[in-house]
């Protein structure tokens, strides 16, 4: 689960420009993390439950896009999953 936070961090804040720094360099799925540590049970299990449909091939699959694991994909593919749960 924090690696899935780590990636969808890093591809909605990529850094990349001089000054500005990728997600992960900044530490933001740490402190989301430490966030979740004081939400209520039943919030921190959908959250939870949210990060691995994110992550899995099973449902990228089901609606079309992919057959790999989140983490595991590309950049680009990243972004384009990003772009269809958005749209």
């Amino acid at each position: 689960e924090y690696a899935v936070l780590v990636a969808l961090a890093d591809r909605l804040c990529p850094g990349g420009k001089p000054g500005f720094p990728k997600a992960s360099e900044l530490g933001v799925a740490t402190s989301i993390d430490a966030l979740f540590k004081h939400a209520p049970a039943e919030e921190k299990d959908g959250i939870k439950m949210a990060l691995r449909l994110f992550e899995s091939a099973l449902t990228g699959a089901l609606f079309g896009e992919r057959a790999v694991p989140f983490t595991k994909l590309e950049a680009e593919a990243q972004d384009r999953v990003l772009r269809n749960w958005r749209d």
